[in-house]
């Protein structure tokens, strides 16, 4: 199996780290641009600092294949035998990405803007469990710490 793995905060770096040492053919798409990893649906962008941003690119340089995440997409989508890979989205709100070969025959998962905007919206994925697994117990929502 050969991964690909796409990463903004470089979370997933170190088991693409760890599939390397053990054969297995690795890249990994960083995310340059934090405005790809916005939902329009969400408030304003924080920016990130030049430093911050050098610094979290930097990240296993020398240690894995890392490419720009954009350019990482555009050649997958070339990709001969796209089912012999599996590709692997650390967070969820790499929808953006994951949304351009989430149809092609590639295993992984793939998460959504949907996904993205229930780790934003605590409360309408409390309810989704609640409707979904009702054997599951769910804190209600703490509204007294909230401004």
């Amino acid at each position: 199996m050969k991964y690909r793995i796409f990463t903004y905060s470089g979370d997933a770096l170190p088991i693409a780290y760890k599939l390397q040492q053990e054969g297995c053919e690795v890249v990994v798409g960083m995310v340059h641009d934090k405005a790809t990893v916005h939902s329009s649906k969400e408030g304003e962008i924080r920016l990130e600092n030049a430093e911050a941003k050098r610094r979290r690119l930097a990240l296993f340089d020398g240690l894995v294949e890392k490419r720009p995440a954009d350019l990482l997409i555009k050649g997958m989508r070339g990709y001969q035998h796209p089912e012999e890979y599996f590709v692997f989205f650390d967070r969820n709100h790499l929808f953006q990405f994951s949304d351009q070969i989430a149809e092609m025959p590639f295993h992984g998962n793939f998460p959504t803007e949907a996904d993205h905007l229930f780790e934003r919206n605590r409360d309408q994925a409390k309810q989704m469990v609640r409707e979904h697994y009702p054997r599951l117990h769910v804190s209600l929502p703490d509204r007294s710490s909230r401004p």
